[in-house]
């Protein structure tokens, strides 16, 4: 399958316009529901647009759409209030492991799990941690 010259990933296998190496192209995910072509970044918001209402877990919110009860119920945790804060930054993060990854990666730093104290990632943190039993 192709689309606007660009090629489909699907479970079968990719389509390239004759002459393309598949480093050169960007890369269309298949729909499962409609089999349209969309971009990996615009997926879920491909899902949400068009399939929000079709998805077997719904907000009964604000209506949208998740393939799994554990999405939703992430997703319920906004409407609660229930969020997780950097200590860094005070971005807040409707789950520990995303927060824990924007911590590691935009402030490359890691938070003790007995003290929670936040130290930039390397030798100190790796002490600390041995050390603490808070």
């Amino acid at each position: 399958m192709q689309f606007e010259g660009i090629p489909v990933v699907s479970k079968s296998a990719a389509v390239y316009p004759s002459g393309a190496s598949w480093l050169q192209m960007p890369v269309r995910t298949e729909c499962f529901i409609c089999y349209t072509a969309v971009d990996p970044e615009a997926f879920k918001a491909h899902m949400f647009h068009f399939h929000g209402q079709t998805m077997p877990y719904i907000c009964t919110i604000c209506g949208k759409g998740y393939q799994s009860s554990t999405g939703l119920g992430h997703h319920k945790r906004l409407h609660e209030g229930k969020s997780f804060m950097c200590p860094v930054c005070d971005s807040k993060f409707t789950q520990m492991a995303a927060m824990k990854t924007h911590l590691k990666k935009l402030h490359d730093s890691l938070q003790c799990p007995h003290c929670m104290v936040v130290f930039k990632r390397g030798a100190e943190f790796d002490q600390h941690v041995l050390l603490c039993r808070r």
